[in-house]
């Protein structure tokens, strides 16, 4: 490559990855670098370009796209056509006029229009009404493990001083379910063969507003779909870096509850590959002469919505709102855990299997609500445990859930209250039956009736 493609190479690269300049703005940037380079060959020739002239100015890339490609820098996805109503997919080259998805198999057709023209320079050309990039879990894991220092730091997990103290949890890998997690053979997971790469990984299907928080645009939403790969040390296991996007599914609404099993099959196509057999790298950064790798998913990390949709659960308003037991809505306030019949692994993949096989959306419906349950294409995996395998993430479940509801609601604290009162600023207490009343409100009472409570009195009450 000669020293002046290589350059411009390397300006639309730094554009792109490091300074994030969005692709309309490159190419604006290399087209002024290609008008600068031709009008200064121009000017050195005396305004005639010659030949090798005209072959490196026609051979600059116009799109940093085609530079990324060029490095082998572009993530390896595979495009598939999305289904504006029911989100159903289909390879972008084989893919019908209109959707041909059934929600059970008696159902009727979806119908959706898939493809959409438009006429450019009195030329039509179609173009999907919506595509989703599902990015190869393989392809993303040959990178990974071609950075320097980064197997050493997944493999040393096999020596976890787990056992030495295993009631002390510092970190999601001292989970015991991680140490009994067993492989094809019966034999624990992580204790792989040596020269055997033996990994972990977390899921987290969330929604956010891809246009952040303006007031116009609330009704926006796209849901990422990501994996991390738990062997690495905390410091480093969320760093962009080093997680795994597996896809983005297209807005600007979500698929709703089982919708979501079009977009997981991608990924448990390529997660049964690496369980059964592995995938076998013909080069990684410390073994040249390649290794095979095996992965395994255990975690589902999500908000409690996303989920119960996910592992196929009921929501938490649901008759069978448990994802635990089979505790009912009507027994909410059953808080003895000895009578608690807890789920399994078995029986609630039996029910998926049912609420799978039924032929119509009443059948369906009704095993719903008999189990609450439904089925998720991670249960393909067959290792796979709904019941241990699902929790809710410490961001949702703690301190946008539990910590805001009693630090605000509950407590009453507030931003806007200054800290700390002096006895000189003790404010008057009610007289006798005022207070009466309001210490009758607070046993028996409502959140409401003690909200209209003046700030003295609640004082007191405190």
């Amino acid at each position: 490559m000669p020293p002046v493609t290589l350059g411009y190479n390397l300006v639309a690269l730094s554009m792109t990855l490091l300074h994030h300049l969005p692709r309309r703005g490159c190419r604006a940037l290399l087209a002024g670098l290609r008008m600068v380079m031709r009008l200064t060959l121009k000017f050195a020739r005396k305004g005639n370009l010659e030949t090798t002239d005209r072959v490196l100015l026609d051979g600059l890339p116009q799109d940093e796209r085609t530079v990324l490609r060029q490095f082998d820098l572009d993530a390896v996805t595979t495009s598939f056509v999305c289904c504006p109503s029911c989100y159903a997919l289909y390879p972008i080259r084989s893919c019908p006029s209109v959707c041909s998805s059934r929600p059970t198999p008696h159902g009727s057709t979806c119908g959706s229009a898939l493809w959409h023209s438009q006429t450019i320079n009195g030329k039509a050309y179609s173009y999907p009404q919506k595509t989703y990039l599902h990015q190869s879990m393989k392809h993303w894991m040959a990178r990974f493990l071609s950075h320097p220092g980064i197997e050493p730091l997944v493999d040393s997990r096999k020596e976890c001083a787990w056992m030495e103290t295993p009631d002390v949890h510092a970190d999601v890998w001292d989970a015991p379910v991680f140490h009994q997690f067993k492989g094809v053979s019966g034999e624990p997971f992580i204790s792989g063969p040596e020269g055997e790469g033996r990994y972990l990984f977390s899921l987290s299907v969330d929604g956010f507003n891809p246009f952040q928080a303006k007031e116009a645009k609330q009704n926006v939403m796209v849901t990422g779909i990501y994996m991390v790969c738990l062997n690495l040390p905390m410091h480093l296991r969320y760093l962009p870096e080093n997680t795994y996007l597996v896809g983005v599914i297209p807005g600007p609404g979500k698929p709703s509850l089982e919708q979501i099993n079009h977009f997981l099959q991608p990924l448990v196509d390529e997660l049964l590959d690496f369980w059964n057999c592995g995938v076998f790298f013909t080069h990684t950064a410390s073994y040249p002469d390649g290794r095979r790798a095996r992965c395994a998913l255990v975690p589902l990390v999500c908000d409690l919505p996303g989920a119960r949709q996910v592992a196929g659960h009921a929501s938490h308003s649901a008759k069978q709102f448990c994802s635990f037991c089979k505790l009912t809505l009507e027994d909410m306030e059953n808080i003895d855990p000895k009578t608690w019949v807890p789920r399994t692994a078995r029986k609630h993949r039996d029910a998926a299997m049912k609420w799978k096989a039924a032929n119509t959306p009443a059948e369906r419906q009704r095993v719903f609500e008999e189990t609450g349950v439904r089925w998720s294409d991670l249960l393909r995996l067959p290792y796979w445990d709904p019941i241990m395998f699902t929790v809710i993430d410490t961001m949702h479940n703690h301190y946008l859930g539990l910590l805001k509801t009693h630090c605000r609601d509950i407590w009453g604290m507030s931003i806007d209250v200054a800290d700390g009162t002096t006895i000189e600023q003790v404010p008057p207490k009610p007289n006798d039956e005022e207070f009466t009343i309001a210490l009758r409100l607070l046993r028996s009472g409502t959140d409401q009736s003690l909200e209209l409570l003046d700030k003295n009195t609640l004082w007191h009450l405190c």
